[in-house]
């Protein structure tokens, strides 16, 4: 016919065919699930079959509806165009019953959320024949391969968006789009206030009681909080309270990393990195992307390198925290102690005198500094007279984090910290990795496995030696979320949270 036209005319004609409609539409099903089966047919009473006719006939009106999870949130063209998507009704747990006339409806509750439509009229209800369904039922609405997600009424009535699943040649599934979680949805919105406000949502987490204010980062090159408001959102009773702000973000400088961290401290400071933070992000990751449950491992930039959490389905999160820092010679071992090394180039029971007192460090970057000093009882040792000297004494160029520990026994390990830019803490991730190389390298345990028992609870810490990577497991806990005024954090007032 093409070449018939083309001899006829002097005009060629070109033969495209439309990959939505004929080769992607049947490359994928929208599958749902029966919420709900109402019947709008009214009963005809004994005695009265006969009583009514035409117009009046008692149960010739009315429909047999099947409600949806699902709708023109998903697959629009319906309402749109009067598409006739093919369905089909597969029983859940038992043997198909027969067939009914029904009509199938969204969730929107919308007049125009409706799959059974006329042919050539989007707005006419048109009952089709399927097999009996019963709530809970799967329902699968076909050809929805093109024009579905794409042209999808997104977030209409704050339904989130669904899930993709891909089918593969070899009969397994994998997830191509994960479920859309609330936080994602209401990620833009702003609190109604008086002037030109940026409101932050947070998520507020702790790991063994070291506490830190989460925020979604990843839109933005700069943190959304300064260092300034980050000090009163974590100030006690005036604001949100926490060790630290940690802002998820873009990766910056490691081209393999998924995701970055960075930190402002309590004080307003700017830390490396933080083992107990670090969970906590992760879990916030696992908050932000809805896979909160799942077995998932994420690469993330820090300042002290790529740091890899993977959080486990029982709640716990392991992290390889990469290699400690132990030799002098490491310019970056260089720049945050000065300490002279005691043995083959390593600066273990060094003496130092702080407050009068004389004490034996052992030094250990974890990407951050650490200061580890063995005492006899833990529990009577007055960290916060000597925890702000050690911070600040001039054998550490950069500050330091300081680890006072108490060896239980070779396999166990008892601490309290103080942190530097957050002062006395219930935990410090980084430090129970560097006061369990510090217990290697001093003789205090030959074991290569030890329980870290801090005063927020206990980690396990796992180090081969050598140039090995270093290993943390514990939890991480979510409290509560919430809405941050930048305008009344920029205000001398109490009046800085907005729940």
């Amino acid at each position: 016919m093409i070449q018939e036209f083309a001899q006829r005319t002097g005009r060629e004609l070109k033969l495209e065919v439309e990959p939505g409609t004929f080769l992607v539409v049947n490359a994928c099903s929208l599958v749902t699930t029966v919420q709900d089966k109402v019947e709008t047919t009214t009963p005809v009473p004994p005695g009265f079959e006969q009583k009514f006719e035409g117009d009046d006939a008692v149960g010739q009106s009315g429909y047999t509806f099947l409600k949806l999870d699902s709708g023109m949130t998903e697959i629009l063209r319906p309402s749109l165009y009067a598409a006739q998507h093919p369905l089909v009704i597969v029983p859940r747990g038992r043997d198909e019953q027969g067939v009914e006339d029904v009509v199938v409806v969204g969730h929107c509750c919308e007049s125009g959320d409706l799959l059974t439509t006329g042919e050539d009229d989007a707005e006419e209800i048109k009952p089709r024949m399927l097999t009996k369904a019963e709530i809970g039922d799967v329902c699968v609405v076909e050809g929805a391969g093109a024009y579905c997600s794409s042209m999808s009424t997104k977030n209409y009535n704050s339904f989130p968006e669904a899930p993709e699943v891909m089918l593969h040649p070899n009969g397994k599934f994998s997830v191509v789009r994960r479920k859309q979680t609330l936080e994602q949805i209401l990620q833009n919105e702003l609190p109604a206030s008086e002037g030109s406000d940026k409101a932050v949502s947070f998520t507020k987490y702790h790991g063994l009681g070291n506490d830190f204010v989460m925020v979604d980062n990843r839109a933005y090159s700069e943190p959304l909080l300064s260092s300034e408001q980050s000090i009163k959102v974590c100030q006690q009773h005036f604001g949100v309270g926490g060790d630290g702000v940690i802002f998820l973000m873009k990766p910056k400088e490691l081209p393999d990393a998924e995701h970055r961290m960075f930190i402002y401290n309590s004080d307003g400071s700017i830390p490396e990195m933080c083992g107990n933070g670090i969970r906590c992000l992760a879990k916030f990751i696992q908050q932000v992307e809805g896979t909160t449950g799942q077995k998932c491992t994420y690469k993330i930039e820090t300042g002290a390198g790529m740091i890899t959490p993977t959080c486990l389905p029982s709640g716990q999160v392991v992290v390889d925290m990469g290699a400690p820092m132990i030799s002098a010679t490491d310019l970056k071992f260089q720049s945050q102690f000065t300490l002279p090394p005691t043995k083959d180039n390593m600066v273990i029971d060094q003496k130092l005198t702080v407050e009068g007192t004389d004490f034996s460090v052992t030094c250990v970057s974890m990407g951050n500094p650490h200061a580890v000093v063995f005492v006899d009882d833990i529990d009577t040792f007055d960290v916060k007279k000597f925890g702000p000297p050690f911070e600040v004494a001039s054998a550490f160029p950069e500050k330091t984090n300081t680890e006072f520990v108490q060896v239980i026994s070779p396999t166990h390990l008892k601490m309290k910290v103080w942190e530097r830019g957050a002062a006395e803490t219930l935990a410090c991730g980084t430090g129970a990795c560097a006061l369990t190389v510090a217990a290697i390298l001093a003789g205090k345990t030959d074991q290569r496995e030890c329980t870290v028992t801090l005063p927020g609870g206990d980690l396990i810490i796992s180090w081969k030696g050598n140039k090995e990577h270093v290993f943390m497991t514990g939890p991480a806990d979510k409290i509560f979320t919430g809405m941050l005024s930048c305008n009344d954090l920029d205000e001398p007032s109490s009046k800085r949270l907005k729940m």
